[in-house]
């Protein structure tokens, strides 16, 4: 039926307008019987519910912004691509829209933050962030925010947060390595992130040092690792084994193996972090700790959820992570 609207829709099916909106947006008291009859019967004769209207009618815009603080070229990092595409995915099936913020200045990224916020764009926020920034909320609207980072957020009566426990997967490891016999280990990455203590302090409860020799900074570019990991596997007494911050990191390591005739795991041992798509498909195939992406994203629209329902002072939810052990991590060999 063309240009049907919301009563001519509740009309064919001999139920109210009401009934029809509580069964598309799944609140309110409507049985599955009846949702799953609205849903179908939305499929079959080509309804599709005016969202401006709608908005007006609930004074909301039903839009979240993500942004990505002190990040760059954010598609570039595969990680936060996986991340977005499952906030996306998640919102999408609580009847939200996403607004994607990925202008790359910080001070443009967050004008962009308040133009949203104060225009009422969007009706919440989403920060992914290591370190939450105190300063960073103090300065945004104080409108429902959901932080995602390594740490609990500083306490705002609008603000919760979901903290990515690192801790489990980057000990799992070291212990790996330790098992494996490796006794050589190099860590390359960002040397400011909370991950290279949590490594160091993990092998050193194993009772091997993470020499300063063997830790290079590096950013999140497979060329970048490539170049980090060159200056570590040429040294006299190189590492046997390393752990990358990212996967995408891991790649380049992976071509400076190839470059120096080094076999992984036969020469090197190799671990990621992220298990981002392209981890499983590389030669051979990536081991690396994994985040759990839908985890991430179902809690913190869960989140937004309460918060948009006058809900304040929520504790933070924790969500740890996994190594997945594929084919990158072998016994100690002998440095050249």
């Amino acid at each position: 039926m063309a240009n049907m609207n919301i009563k001519d829709f509740a009309e064919s099916l001999g139920i109210s307008t009401a009934t029809v909106s509580r069964a598309i947006h799944g609140s309110g008291r409507v049985s599955a019987a009846t949702r799953e009859r609205v849903l179908k019967s939305m499929d079959e004769l080509g309804f599709t519910p005016n969202l401006h209207a709608q908005q007006l009618v609930r004074g909301r815009s039903g839009m979240v912004g993500l942004a990505f603080p002190e990040q760059g070229k954010v598609l570039a990092d595969l990680f936060f691509a996986a991340l977005a595409h499952a906030m996306q995915q998640e919102l999408q099936d609580n009847n939200l829209g996403l607004m994607l913020n990925l202008m790359e200045r910080e001070e443009s990224q967050e004008n962009l933050l308040k133009q949203w916020a104060c225009s009422q764009a969007v009706d919440a926020l989403v920060l992914v962030t290591g370190t939450p920034s105190a300063s960073l909320l103090a300065r945004l609207p104080q409108v429902p925010t959901v932080v995602i980072g390594h740490a609990a957020c500083h306490q705002f009566p609008h603000v919760a947060c979901v903290v990515l426990d690192l801790e489990q997967g980057i000990r799992s490891v070291a212990r790996l390595f330790v098992e494996h016999g490796h006794s050589s280990i190099g860590y390359i990455g960002n040397t400011d992130d909370s991950a290279l203590a949590v490594f160091r302090t993990s092998l050193a409860d194993a009772g091997i040092t993470l020499k300063a020799c063997n830790v290079a900074a590096s950013g999140s570019h497979p060329s970048e690792g490539s170049m980090a990991a060159m200056r570590l596997l040429q040294q006299a007494n190189r590492p046997t084994a390393i752990f990358a911050r990212t996967d995408m990191i891991a790649m380049g390591i992976f071509h400076a193996a190839s470059a120096l005739n080094l076999a992984i795991p036969g020469d090197l041992s190799v671990a990621g972090h992220d298990d981002i798509d392209l981890a499983s498909w590389t030669a051979p195939p990536l081991s690396t700790v994994q985040i759990n992406y839908k985890s991430i994203a179902s809690h913190t629209v869960a989140l937004i959820k309460r918060l948009l329902s006058d809900h304040h002072q929520l504790e933070p939810v924790h969500i740890s992570t996994s190594l997945v052990v594929r084919e990158t991590i072998g016994s100690s060999s002998t440095a050249a």
